[in-house]
């Protein structure tokens, strides 16, 4: 379960790391029909050091399935969606990863402190009622080096008879909380991963085609960090990345692209069954 911290002010200096910084982003789709048939799968990845955004169009295979996936990424903001009928995979997966450090004024280089860090999340996942449908999503995030900080992901069943499990498994949507223990003066990284995926077959009943679909409005923005030490959070803190991002506040909300509003109307294709936060 990922529990709430609650966020105070911090007054900061932001300044770049220098030309040793790691700074890149990700994007990757996996549109795959289970049968012959029509375009095709489609699997492209794209990393780059600016933003950077693919779409798979429609893709289409046999027995009357298709889908698609559309993922962006830039550093402090994620967005994937995408769509699955009759029986297809379709994946949208974006990340960031950042070089960042944290030095407090007045106190030595290589000391412990403490970070609490949020990621602003929400969306929503949508399934049929007719033969498999399943969607899901997965957050990861590493802040400091080593084993993953924050893990979050959920999947949502629809009712069909061949699934074991029906309605909706895991993290409630939301604001995520993670907490990171590194020393100070040190550069490290910072790595934010988010991944949808919407999964459709046929079960051997009557009824419509599968749909699923994990939709436009999944979000993912970065939400600002504390920190502590020795227990006492820290209003006097300086730091420095390699994309010049400021971590210590939160992303702003993006606009809306016109590809992104293109592939909303595109989702009508799925039956929409909102899942509302819990």
């Amino acid at each position: 379960m990922i529990f709430s911290r609650a966020l105070g002010a911090i007054t900061l200096a932001v300044a770049s790391i220098g030309a040793q910084a790691v700074t890149n982003v990700t994007v990757q789709l996996g549109v795959n029909p289970n049968f012959a048939g029509g375009t095709g799968p489609v699997n492209p990845v794209l990393t780059q050091a600016g933003p950077a955004e693919l779409s798979s169009g429609l893709v289409t295979g046999g027995f009357s399935s298709s889908g698609m996936a559309h993922a962006y990424a830039d550093i402090g903001t994620l967005k994937v969606d995408g769509t699955s009928e009759g029986s297809l995979n379709s994946l949208a997966r974006a990340s960031w990863r950042d070089d960042f450090m944290l030095n407090l004024p007045g106190v030595a280089a290589n000391t412990q402190v403490t970070v609490n860090f949020t990621l602003l999340f929400d969306g929503s996942l949508n399934v049929g009622s007719s033969n498999i449908g399943s969607a899901s999503w997965q957050v990861r995030a590493d802040v400091g080096g080593g084993a993953y900080d924050l893990g979050g992901d959920a999947t949502l069943y629809n009712n069909s008879p061949s699934l074991a499990k029906h309605g909706y498994f895991g993290d409630p949507l939301g604001a995520l909380h993670g907490t990171a223990t590194f020393l100070t003066g040190q550069n490290l990284p910072l790595i934010v991963e988010l991944t949808g995926v919407a999964q459709t077959a046929y079960d051997g009943h009557d009824g419509p085609l599968a749909t699923a679909s994990f939709d436009l409005a999944h979000t993912l923005r970065w939400g600002g960090m504390t920190v502590s030490l020795n227990g006492v959070q820290q209003n006097d803190v300086i730091l420095t990345s390699g994309s010049g991002f400021n971590y210590l506040q939160a992303a702003p909300v993006p606009e809306p692209g016109t590809l992104m509003m293109a592939l909303c109307g595109a989702a009508v294709l799925v039956a929409r069954r909102r899942l509302s936060r819990t």
